[in-house]
């Protein structure tokens, strides 16, 4: 009963497929941003590097805001502005 309950086809399960494929996209995007930004930071040129930090940054936040915060390690930026 329970396993028909959560069908694929079941709303439930298509709204979870979906935030696992945003999440995965964002994790994705985050990723490339974040060697975007090694190689800024290598380079030298501070206008790319904040460039590159506020691109990383973007990315970062859409995914605090997907993820709960039992699974999130660290604190979240909104915690760390008005909790810390």
């Amino acid at each position: 009963a329970m396993a028909g309950a959560f069908a694929d086809g079941h709303p439930a399960v298509a709204e979870a497929k979906a935030a696992c494929g945003e999440v995965g996209n964002l994790y994705s995007e985050a990723s490339h941003f974040c060697s975007r930004l090694e190689r800024e930071l290598a380079a030298g040129s501070p206008e790319k590097i904040i460039d590159a930090m506020a691109a990383l940054r973007k990315a970062v936040d859409a995914l605090e805001k997907l993820v709960t915060d039992d699974l999130w390690p660290l604190p979240k930026y909104r915690e760390m502005l008005f909790i810390y």
